[in-house]
């Protein structure tokens, strides 16, 4: 046995090891554990890269949680993302950046800022505060107008990120009231002149739906009730 162990090159150590983990099972048999031992090694490798990406995905927003708001569509913020992820849990760039769909080209580039960004940042602003229905498409209009040089693409980056935006229109409603809240309200003259009238729901005691129509009119100031009718359904 030593010689047959000397030509294997096996220790006695492994030897003995191998007889305690491995004594009285069959070739196939020992052949099936090692296979199982290998496949359980995988798994295990799997559902740890699995947790990693996990926890990757759950701190991709700044509150780092995992119910953040929406997907991360902007290189920008991808960029930030893997930055913040970075800091916080010991990965590499690689990893991070194959979790988060980010070119790590893109990672690496440094972002180049025009020395009239906050210039243009200012009349963006400006020009939205003076013109509230104007969208980013007609500011940029004007900023060619007024001499800057500038595209559509731009502009709509400076817009998002100033977070501006046109408010919905409202819609026209007919009022009794004037600007400063004032309410015109017709004032009697003389009997019957002025009349008011309402709808009135309740239910009796068996539950029954019962509808009155109420009306009034005002005399001299003073209001007086002239007639009621009412009807009841089942």
């Amino acid at each position: 046995m030593e010689e047959i162990l000397r030509q294997l090159g096996v220790s006695d150590a492994t030897y003995y090891k191998w007889r305690k983990q491995y004594g009285g099972l069959r070739i196939d048999q020992a052949k099936r554990l090692k296979e199982l031992e290998q496949e359980n090694t995988r798994l295990r490798k799997v559902v740890s890269d699995l947790t990693i990406d996990n926890s990757i995905l759950c701190r991709r927003h700044p509150c780092g949680k995992g119910g953040g708001p929406g997907k991360l569509l902007s290189p920008v913020k991808r960029r930030r993302a893997a930055e913040n992820i970075q800091a916080s849990l010991p990965l590499s760039e690689r990893r991070v950046c194959r979790v988060l769909e980010q070119p790590r080209s893109r990672q690496r580039r440094a972002q180049a800022v025009k020395p009239d960004e906050d210039a243009l940042r200012a009349q963006v602003v400006a020009l939205a505060c003076e013109y509230g229905r104007y969208g980013y498409r007609r500011i940029t209009s004007l900023l060619r107008q007024d001499g800057w040089r500038v595209n559509h693409k731009r502009e709509e980056r400076l817009w998002r990120q100033e977070g501006l935006k046109v408010p919905q229109r409202q819609p026209k409603r007919r009022r009794l009231w004037l600007n400063d809240g004032s309410c015109l309200r017709l004032r009697p003259q003389y009997r019957n002149h002025v009349w008011s009238y309402d709808f009135v729901a309740e239910r009796t005691s068996e539950g029954d739906r019962c509808a009155c129509s109420t009306s009034s009119t005002s005399i001299a100031g003073s209001a007086s009730r002239s007639g009621s009718t009412g009807g009841s359904r089942q």
